[in-house]
């Protein structure tokens, strides 16, 4: 995601949870250039209204980046694997993310299990679970959002839903602070091969329509479909939305997801 914050407040006597929301934001700030993936010819929300949303602050060796995350148990984040780095950390309960909310909760990530079988390859088995350091606190700001219930896939032709803090162009230039998010159209297996070729199979997900759908800024954020995550953003075209955009589909990984929650 690259990230130019255009301002924020400081509270004069910070409480420690200020302080902490205060250190995540000036390291923010200080982003020069990340990656991921934007939303394109989307909206911006109702405040609070996606509550699973996570914005993930991410420490590599040379640089900080960051993605999108979603909540899918109070101690658990889901993300793409390709997000990978040393350190993360996690805002929760915001809406704009360069303003220290009352809402917002700042966690550590404990440990960062990527799919054992993630190659950066055609982003094969891109998704990737964050284990909080301690449990979020549930509310009307901060909540779960649910997976599919067994491993049957969203159908094409579906209307789902994506939401980041990314872009608004093509070209990375018009910035938000604020959660946006857009309408696309899940397309058929046949086409998505059509676009990306035989690379493409049944753990994924392509969607999107012409001007709307996902670019630099939000890559590891939900695709929802009827209020369930279906799809973690994994890889888009240059430019944007010349081909649909590609999602790691959740269905086909739920006994790995499974496995993971219960041991952990």
């Amino acid at each position: 995601m690259r990230f130019q914050p255009e301002s924020r407040r400081t509270a004069q006597t910070p409480s420690m949870v200020t302080l902490c929301v205060l250190v995540m934001l000036t390291l923010v700030s200080a982003l020069a250039g990340v990656s991921g993936d934007e939303i394109i010819g989307g909206h911006e929300v109702s405040k609070h209204s996606r509550p699973y949303m996570a914005y993930l602050l991410i420490g590599r060796e040379r640089r900080k980046t960051s993605c999108g995350g979603f909540l899918i148990r109070d101690d658990f984040i889901m993300t793409a694997a390709h997000c990978k780095g040393l350190t993360y950390t996690v805002l929760l309960g915001a809406h704009n993310i360069v303003e220290d909310e009352a809402t917002q909760q700042v966690i550590p990530v404990e440990k960062a299990i990527p799919h054992p079988n993630y190659t950066n390859i055609n982003y094969q088995n891109d998704i990737m679970m964050l284990k909080l350091q301690k449990k979020a606190r549930l509310s009307h700001e901060v909540n779960l959002i649910p997976l599919p219930a067994d491993q049957s896939s969203v159908g094409a032709g579906a209307e789902c839903c994506v939401a980041g803090w990314g872009s608004v162009n093509k070209k990375g230039r018009k910035l938000s602070n604020t959660l946006l998010e857009v309408t696309v159209t899940v397309k058929s297996l046949q086409a998505c091969r059509d676009h990306w070729g035989e690379e493409f199979n049944e753990m994924k997900i392509c969607a999107g329509v012409p001007e709307r759908g996902v670019c630099k800024g939000d890559s590891g954020g939900p695709l929802v479909c009827n209020g369930v995550a279906h799809g973690v953003v994994s890889y888009g075209s240059k430019p944007c939305e010349k081909k649909p955009s590609v999602y790691t589909n959740i269905s086909a990984f739920i006994p790995w997801i499974k496995d993971i929650l219960g041991k952990n």
